[in-house]
């Protein structure tokens, strides 16, 4: 997919900003993501796999954007991190709301090693192994349920997982910061 086509399927232009951008994404995966459609239509096999494959194209897409504008601006914090064996190294706040982690592993090795991480945090309603996307719900208090989408990709050799939080309701998201340091806790303590 080029990003043209990227564009066109998230709604937005080329020159939109990145927060924008995201927002977009967040907004239509939330629409047409299958764990978010009314009762009758989870029921229904037609609409569910309709609904699946339009959250696909969008991951894609999405991915697509972001891999672009990774290239675009690199952090100059990816430079200092370090790590040991498998480790997750918590990264300084970027510009936007999202939070970093740089992975001592391959994408596909940190891919399935944040999913078990997460798995014993939260709820994983999501993975999409192929393009490195997985959701996670966490409910910190009764009542306020908070969506977070952690992205693995590939970077100099090891790999960069980005989480960004949604609250899924009127409250504020559960905090990021939080989820971050009790993931890169969870897989420093399964490389042991």
């Amino acid at each position: 997919m080029d990003r043209t086509a990227a564009c066109a399927l998230l709604g937005v232009s080329v020159d939109t900003p990145w927060s924008d951008v995201r927002a977009a994404y967040r907004r239509l995966l939330h629409e047409h993501h299958p764990d978010h459609a009314s009762v009758d239509e989870r029921t229904d096999h037609a609409t569910r796999t309709t609904r699946t494959t339009r959250t696909a194209q969008l991951t894609v897409a999405y991915q697509v954007l972001r891999e672009m504008q990774r290239e675009m601006q690199r952090a100059p914090a990816d430079e200092s991190a370090t790590s040991s064996t498998f480790s997750a190294d918590p990264m300084p706040p970027p510009d936007d709301d999202s939070r970093r982690l740089l992975l001592d592993a391959t994408p596909e090795e940190a891919y399935f090693a944040l999913v078990e991480a997460s798995h014993a945090i939260g709820f994983v309603s999501y993975v999409d192994r192929q393009s490195g996307v997985l959701e996670v719900i966490v409910t910190p208090t009764p009542g306020e349920v908070t969506s977070i989408v952690i992205e693995v990709l590939a970077h100099k050799g090891r790999s960069l997982a980005v989480l960004y939080a949604e609250p899924l309701g009127r409250h504020a998201p559960a905090s990021l910061d939080e989820f971050t340091e009790q993931l890169a806790r969870k897989l420093a303590a399964s490389s042991t």
